[in-house]
């Protein structure tokens, strides 16, 4: 179902027409973590967004130095050369960002056909960003959708909802002081905020119920774990799938090419140390903790504490 969905003056984007009593908009879980915790992919972005705008103010100088009629000298032509290579890379970046996005495109609206939604109109090769990308990242993007393909094969993966708007009611907000049980299969405590989020996708694979949320960057992150937690426990997941359990992971499908990676919350099938690097098995209720503490957070620093 479609929900109504707004950005504020501070970039915060909030979900609306949620059956909530009473009515209000709930803030996003991405919003939340983005104002309430630290994310260390967006810092590592950040430092080569710097890096770029700084190679092209010395690129723009030496030009004009040049056309002023001055003489580089042999520690000026080496740094000439140091920010030209730094162009190169900066120029390099920008176009893998942009085959994660036409990748994640692909998965997008292959997922939507499988449902019968509606689907993005135009083949992801021969949309607009597909088409600026040079020859060598193209065969990136053939690669990793290939990639995709035999994993979806493979697995037996059997999409059952897409881009779905899913909540908690948290209790501080409630009308009568209670909010949703947050379902495990088991009782747990409830949370204190309101959250909401859009799934990528709740599907069967391998034989089990999924909350996936599909990742074509370079890596898997802390916050990723807090996301899908959150999606996992939402109420109206369990609704989806006929109240039964459902559990979560991430779908790593990298566009820098090599296999696809489906990272469960236990860390089935992955060597011990792959397990301490992704921090799994994970503790599903410390994560649902977190989120709620990040959630009081983002008010507070937003200002908009009730």
């Amino acid at each position: 179902m479609s929900r109504a969905v707004t950005n504020d003056e501070t970039g915060q984007r909030s979900y609306h027409d949620l059956p909530l009593d009473p009515p209000r908009p709930v803030r996003s879980v991405t919003s939340i973590l983005s104002a309430g915790t630290p994310k260390p992919a967006l810092i590592n972005a950040a430092g080569k967004v710097n890096r770029e705008r700084t190679c092209d103010v010395a690129h723009d100088l030496a030009l004009e130095y040049v056309a002023a009629g001055n003489d580089f000298g042999e520690f000026g032509f080496s740094l000439w050369q140091a920010v030209e290579k730094r162009a190169f890379h900066n120029e390099a970046w920008k176009k893998k960002a942009s085959v994660g996005a036409v990748v994640h495109y692909a998965i997008e609206r292959d997922i939507k056909l499988a449902l019968g939604l509606v689907a993005p109109a135009l083949p992801w090769d021969e949309t607009p960003d597909y088409a600026e990308l040079p020859e060598e990242h193209r065969v990136m993007c053939h690669d990793a959708v290939r990639s995709w393909d035999a994993f979806r094969e493979e697995a037996a993966f059997e999409p059952l909802a897409s881009e779905e708007v899913v909540w908690i009611a948290g209790a501080r907000h409630s009308h009568d002081g209670c909010a949703d049980k947050v379902w495990v299969g088991y009782p747990v405590p409830v949370m204190q905020h309101d959250c909401a989020a859009r799934l990528d996708v709740l599907a069967v694979v391998g034989g089990r119920r999924m909350v996936l949320d599909v990742k074509t960057g370079s890596g898997v992150y802390p916050e990723h774990w807090l996301q899908v937690e959150f999606q996992r426990r939402a109420s109206n997941v369990r609704e989806l799938c006929g109240g039964k359990f459902v559990s979560a992971g991430i779908l790593h499908v990298p566009a820098s090419g090599g296999s696809v990676r489906l990272y469960d919350q236990e860390g089935t099938g992955l060597t011990a140390a792959e397990r301490k690097k992704y921090g799994l098995p994970r503790d599903r209720d410390r994560d649902l903790e977190a989120l709620d503490y990040a959630a009081g957070i983002a008010e507070w620093s937003l200002g908009v504490a009730k």
